[in-house]
């Protein structure tokens, strides 16, 4: 789950908001590991919520067991998982879909890597 991807250099408007709204980008990063945390620390009451936002959206809910056997398949953490991103992208390019893309400065983690590092934990990559 990486929500943090703030795009840097190669997304002009984006990359402004970032520069001109640092505190407010910090206060949705601190948000985000909130929940993150919450999440992970509470997996049952975090169930609830995502299948009650299922229900309100779609009118159905995900049955239990569904939804129990599957939520171990998706990892929720901080990491914008940047070498994932730059394996899919060589990837893409090995078999054609795609030429050789750079994707350096297409994220700016300094202030995500700053609240981890504030709250102890370890710094994630950009590509």
């Amino acid at each position: 789950m990486a929500v943090q991807l703030i795009c840097s250099d190669k997304c002009g408007a984006k990359k402004d908001f970032l520069d001109k709204y640092p505190k407010t980008v910090a206060a949705v990063v601190e948000e985000e590991l909130d929940s993150i945390e919450f999440i992970n620390d509470h997996p049952d009451q975090a169930k609830a919520v995502v299948n009650a936002g299922i229900h309100t959206i779609t009118g159905k809910s995900i049955d239990a067991a569904v939804l129990d056997r599957n939520w171990n398949n998706v990892k929720f953490g901080d990491d914008p998982l940047a070498q994932r991103l730059l394996a899919g992208a060589a990837n893409a390019e090995s078999v054609g879909l795609q030429g050789k893309v750079d994707l350096s400065g297409l994220s700016d983690v300094r202030i995500l890597n700053s609240i981890l590092v504030a709250r102890g934990l370890s710094t994630v990559k950009a590509p």
